[in-house]
């Protein structure tokens, strides 16, 4: 709430599939239908995260009727796509913020495929003794995780996604 000064947020985990087909299909009540390939990549893409879920169907729906296009295919997916992340911009600078100097440094190195943390410190420069700190760290914040010893991956894909957006752009 932003009266008296603090905001509440409150993280909503991945919602079962059915539920998100059920979400995505909401489209229709405007008009706008997606196809099966459509929700099919969106429910990898997003993990059935509400947010995500919820932020495709807007920018599916504002798609459709700036291209008057009452079926969304996977040739719009895309465009989808980037509308999604710019209504999204917001949330994904707050993330990336949060990450701060060279924990952004490492999220960046994992993002451009470095897996290991020898892979990580090759890309960041950064010492391995160093690096496993930071690592630590981002795992305990929920941005990594351990895939197996030694390799780490995105917990959040489209956050994956997001960085590298941003690296193409510099």
């Amino acid at each position: 709430s932003p009266f008296y000064g603090f905001f509440l947020s409150k993280k909503v985990d991945a919602i079962d599939e059915k539920s998100a087909v059920k979400l995505l299909a909401r489209t229709a009540l405007v008009g706008i239908k997606l196809t099966d390939a459509v929700v099919d990549g969106v429910l990898a893409k997003t993990s059935c995260l509400p947010l995500y879920l919820q932020a495709f169907g807007a920018a599916a729906v504002e798609f459709g009727l700036l291209n008057k296009k009452r079926v969304i295919d996977s040739k719009d997916g895309g465009e989808c796509w980037r509308m999604f992340f710019e209504n999204l911009f917001f949330h994904f600078e707050y993330l990336e913020n949060e990450l701060g100097g060279r924990k952004k440094t490492a999220m960046q190195a994992v993002a451009q495929g470095a897996q290991t943390v020898s892979e990580i410190s090759a890309l960041t420069g950064l010492g391995i003794p160093e690096l496993g700190s930071y690592l630590s760290r981002l795992c305990e914040e929920g941005f990594l995780q351990r895939t197996e010893p030694g390799k780490y991956s995105f917990t959040d894909p489209l956050l994956k996604e997001w960085i590298l957006l941003k690296i193409k752009r510099v």
